[in-house]
């Protein structure tokens, strides 16, 4: 009887030591590989944390200017100044005057296109200020008015009272606002005048809820008279007493470049205004906060706004 021999595999085997140096070799790789991505994700997020203390910084330098740039302090538009807060009176609506009827001004309705004569970003409330646009002797100057109440009035066709202005067919089924005035005796020579509608805002730096700090907004209640509770538009930022200096910092001058103290006694001889905003990129991260440790941890703006309508 024949049994068959099997000859013995030609295959090398792998030793125990051959197998531990590939296993630590594999280990080396996948850690580096880790440690780059770890690295590439902590850089993305630290460029997104800049970008949005980009934004913010920008977001909250471009509200106080354009407040700033609309204001007129010799006739009170700025109502208090201090180094972490401003009182301004803020344009909420502006219109040219359609028509006039038992005391009160309608104003052209809120159209899109080129027709438009109106615009309108919150609406319009009893205790706001109408500026009417008069003519005088020398040159025309801002008139006040209080509004003492707003209706709804019927669309207009497509004419206002003369003169105002030419509405077009897209405005005729669009409602206009009509406006109760306080002190205007000759209100229907307001008609075809512009008007702008103000509301006391302020703005101040403040502390949330969250434990951070925002640049917050609080419009005025009229009805109330007192300003409603107020709401974050831009943040966070630093705390005012944070190393390396506030998140918001406001500084004022007269004519003559004199930087005037805070709290400004008389807001009417402000001239310019230096705005200064820090921001970090993440919330709560600290002065110095980075992941990468490449990308700057804190992003600041430094700017200065001349108010033109100072007569």
């Amino acid at each position: 009887m024949l049994t068959s021999v099997r000859a013995p595999s030609s295959r090398p085997g792998v030793t125990l030591i051959e197998l531990i140096v590939a296993m630590t070799v594999a280990a080396v790789v996948l850690s580096t590989i880790a440690a780059i991505s770890l690295r590439g994700q902590r850089l993305f997020a630290d460029l997104a944390g800049a970008r949005a203390a980009t934004a913010r910084v920008r977001e909250g330098s471009d509200i106080l200017s354009l407040e700033l740039r609309g204001a007129s302090p010799s006739s009170g538009d700025i109502m208090e100044a201090r180094d972490t807060a401003l009182e301004v009176r803020g344009t909420i609506a502006a219109a040219i005057a359609c028509a006039a009827s038992a005391g009160a001004l309608a104003l052209a309705p809120p159209v899109a296109g080129a027709e438009s004569y109106a615009g309108v970003l919150t609406p319009i409330d009893s205790g706001d200020t109408a500026w009417v646009l008069t003519p005088t002797d020398s040159i025309p100057s801002w008139v006040g008015y209080r509004i003492v109440a707003t209706s709804t009035a019927a669309p207009q066709d497509s004419a206002c009272d003369s003169p105002g202005p030419y509405l077009g067919a897209t405005a005729h089924p669009v409602p206009t606002v009509s406006l109760m005035l306080t002190g205007a005796p000759q209100i229907a020579r307001m008609v075809g005048m512009p008007v702008r509608v103000t509301r006391a805002m302020r703005y101040s730096l403040y502390r949330a809820a969250d434990g951070n700090w925002y640049l917050g907004e609080r419009d005025w209640n009229a009805a109330l008279a007192m300003f409603n509770g107020i709401q974050p538009v831009s943040g966070p930022f630093p705390s005012p007493a944070a190393s390396g200096g506030g998140g918001l910092v406001l500084s004022y001058f007269d004519s003559l470049g004199v930087a005037l103290a805070s709290p400004v006694a008389d807001p009417r001889r402000i001239a310019a205004v230096e705005i200064v905003l820090r921001a970090q990129p993440a919330p709560g991260g600290g002065p110095t906060a980075s992941r990468s440790g490449i990308v700057t941890s804190r992003d600041s703006a430094r700017l200065y706004v001349m108010i033109h309508n100072r007569d």
